[in-house]
């Protein structure tokens, strides 16, 4: 693609980036660790870097009819979530405590004055990611194919792959076709939040074949967003939330409703419904504050503390019980040998 004037990284930095995550808390849960989202919960709680986060929360910008299994069975003192339809949802399938919370990238990039370049230019194309337990139908080949309908003014162009997607060399497909490729690395990096806004910051404007955490991050950041291209059909295998071959425009009325609004063609402006989508789905309107997410996370750490100690002494009293049993066992089998 000669018409593409920016540089992406190289083969060797794309894979140092995504197999590399870097260290974290040992204690923060999961959940958290994720997309480094304890780092910016910290910071927006006024937390010190050493304190161990012990929620569950939201883990991107989702549109599902009720919350993900790994929020409803949750083993925590609170899950807090962004989108306000699934938090309200929640207390019909658990009792877990929850409470809204601003999109962690979102209080970090504006904790950070994180804002688009002033030399910035182009265009971000978001390859629609997969995990490990999803595949979609949609080539490296056709992704670039539409390409086409992009007008040159919206030149040049650079591509966004995941780290999943790395890991099953799509970054390389699109290397061959001389496509610049940019990636936020693994997602258990601590700095994923730096490195996500480092890459999308360069960019006028940002686009991909479908709806995702992306779309609302840049258009909260003022860039515009928009769609091209045929949406991917995701085809889900193994233990997950999905089965099968899923159109999310067909099953799910609150994506196809995201979908359509930003579903424009090429534009170089954020409407206001747009940014209003934003808001919503990052959580500007039901977040807790900061001192009120604070006392949160400091309960919720007492719990899993108290919770874990309980825990660990039930164990020791039935290990000794256990030992009791058997040793009381054997003194009777040796009596009754010794009768005879």
């Amino acid at each position: 693609m000669s018409q593409n004037e920016i540089k992406g990284f190289s083969r060797e930095q794309i894979e140092q980036m995504c197999f590399d995550k870097g260290s974290q808390l040992p204690f923060d849960l999961p959940t958290v660790k994720k997309y480094g989202f304890s780092k910016c919960i910290r910071e927006f709680a006024g937390l010190p870097s050493w304190f161990p986060i012990t929620v569950e929360m939201q883990h991107g910008v989702v549109f599902n009819e009720k919350p993900l299994n790994i929020e409803i069975n949750a083993p925590a003192y609170a899950v807090f979530f962004w989108y306000k339809y699934t938090l309200d949802e929640y207390p019909k399938y658990s009792k877990t405590r929850t409470y809204g919370l601003l999109a962690p990238f979102v209080s970090y990039r504006r904790k950070h004055n994180i804002t688009q370049n002033s030399d910035a230019k182009g265009t971000l194309l978001f390859f629609s990611h997969t995990i490990g337990t999803t595949e979609h139908d949609k080539s490296v080949e056709e992704f670039i194919e539409s390409f086409k309908n992009i007008p040159q003014e919206f030149y040049p162009l650079a591509v966004s792959v995941h780290m999943h997607d790395v890991e099953k060399g799509i970054h390389l497909k699109f290397l061959e076709k001389g496509v610049p490729v940019f990636t936020a690395g693994h997602e258990y990096h601590k700095d994923f939040p730096d490195r996500f806004y480092d890459m999308l910051r360069r960019f006028k404007y940002a686009a991909s074949d479908g709806i995702g955490s992306h779309t609302m991050y840049a258009a909260e950041m003022g860039t515009p967003f928009f769609i091209f291209g045929r949406p991917p059909v995701l085809h889900y295998h193994g233990d997950t939330q999905y089965k099968g071959k899923i159109n999310f425009i067909e099953v799910l009325p609150r994506y196809k409703a995201a979908y359509d609004l930003f579903n424009t063609g090429p534009s170089k402006t954020v409407t206001p419904q747009q940014r209003e989508c934003a808001l919503e789905c990052l959580g500007e309107y039901i977040s807790e504050s900061p001192a009120s997410v604070k006392k949160v996370l400091i309960k919720s750490l007492f719990y899993y503390i108290f919770i874990g100690w309980i825990k660990k002494n039930i164990l020791k009293i039935k290990e000794r019980s256990q030992r009791r049993r058997l040793r009381r066992e054997n003194e009777e089998y040796l009596n009754s040998k010794q009768k005879y």
